[in-house]
């Protein structure tokens, strides 16, 4: 009698189907992971900085500021109030702090591009940019 008719023998041969079935699945995962990690540009830097951090928008004006990226304008407006008030340089006040960077970004995306101040934006009246908010 052959050694595969018998039970051990199937089950040598269920076990080494199982096996190198599972050897393909898994170099074909890794064949994918790869080509898409190859897929990916090699010179894109992933950003760890803090969400306040890196603001560049300190110097121009609102038209630049409103075109600007999102982080950027959220990191600049939270130098200008960290800037402004002293309650926003405790690591306690960041919540606060990037609360009200958010709620100025609103505020000056919002503001008349032909108006200087702040003011011509009916949503920023009365708005209350101190770390108690």
């Amino acid at each position: 009698m052959a050694f595969w008719s018998t039970t051990e023998g199937r089950l040598v041969g269920v076990a080494l189907v199982l096996v190198v079935g599972l050897g393909a699945v898994t170099v074909a995962i890794e064949y994918q992971r790869r080509e898409a990690e190859d897929a990916r540009p090699k010179n894109q830097v992933i950003d760890q900085r803090a969400w306040y951090d890196g603001g560049t928008l300190h110097k121009t004006t609102a038209g630049t500021f409103r075109a600007g990226e999102a982080r950027d304008k959220v990191a600049t407006a939270a130098d200008l109030l960290r800037s402004l008030s002293p309650d926003f340089t405790s690591s306690a006040g960041d919540a606060a702090l990037k609360r009200a960077a958010e709620e100025l970004v609103r505020c000056v995306d919002a503001a008349d591009p032909s108006s200087a101040t702040l003011d011509a934006a009916p949503r920023c009246r009365g708005v209350d940019l101190s770390a108690r908010a």
